[in-house]
Order: C-alpha cells, then sequence, then structure tokens
C-alpha cells in the first residue's frame, strides 16, 4: 500500500451474500413445502404460540415427572389412599391438557398456514392476470400500436 492511499471501504452490496432463488427458500414445513413467506405470515398471524408451545411442554414434563413420582410412590408405600389417587389423578390431568392443547395448537397451525398458502397462491394468480391484461392492452394482436 502507498503512504497517504486509504483502502475503500467495503460496502453493504459488497458484504452481502447473493440471494437465494424461490425454490431454494421453500423449505419442509409439518410434512409440506410452505415458503418462508407463509411461514412468517403464519407466525406474524400468532406471535405467541412460541411461547404457548413453551408452556405446553411445561405442562407436559410436569404432569409426566410428578405423575412417575407419585405412581411409584404409591407402588413404594402401597398407598391406597384418596389422596394419593387424586394426585395421580391432578397429575395426570395435566399431562392429558397440556398434551391436547399442543395438538390444537399444532392443527390450528397447520390450518393457518394451508390458508395463507391459498391466499399467497390466489395473489399471485391475480398478480398474473393483471399482468396479461396490460400486455394485451399495449401491443395489439398483429403488433401494431
Amino acid at each position: 500500500p502507498r503512504h497517504g492511499h486509504i483502502a475503500p471501504r467495503p460496502t453493504l452490496s459488497t458484504v452481502r451474500a447473493p440471494r437465494a432463488s424461490s425454490c431454494s427458500v421453500s423449505r419442509m414445513y409439518d410434512g409440506e413445502s410452505f415458503t418462508r413467506e407463509v411461514r412468517m405470515k403464519e407466525e406474524l398471524s400468532a406471535p405467541f404460540r412460541g411461547l404457548r408451545f413453551a408452556a405446553y411442554a411445561a405442562m407436559i414434563l410436569g404432569g409426566s415427572a410428578s405423575g412417575y413420582i407419585a405412581f411409584t410412590r404409591m407402588l413404594a408405600k402401597g398407598d391406597t389412599s384418596t389422596d394419593a389417587f387424586i394426585n395421580l389423578g391432578i397429575d395426570l390431568g395435566a399431562l392429558g391438557i397440556g398434551a391436547l392443547l399442543l395438538k390444537l395448537d399444532l392443527d390450528a397451525r397447520q390450518a393457518n398456514l394451508e390458508r395463507i398458502t391459498k391466499q399467497v397462491e390466489a395473489r399471485k394468480k391475480r398478480a398474473a392476470a393483471d399482468d396479461d391484461i396490460f400486455v394485451g392492452v399495449e401491443g395489439g394482436a398483429d403488433g401494431d400500436d
């Protein structure tokens, strides 16, 4: 390098990675292929779904762990009192409710992804139809303007 010469700073355009094509952006999500756009719109429509999934996991894990402890305690001590069965029932109930809520939320997410995919495809078809209309008006059938 010469004295007094300042090397140009890299700009954002020189640092930026090349964009992926729309085909490579599409990924497997719940057994079906949804584009990144569809997944982002679904996440925007249900922003606290991840937090709910964490709560469901806590309910399922908590119910499982405490149910296991209550059941093994009943077996080890031979405890057949009403309180032991009530405790086990509460633990299994928390486990069941957590699993049911998780299943319902997963089904709702899948339905939402499919609905958004249909909306995006319909919007693209309308845009393509609008482009066809403008192309037909611009140039005539015989190419004269």
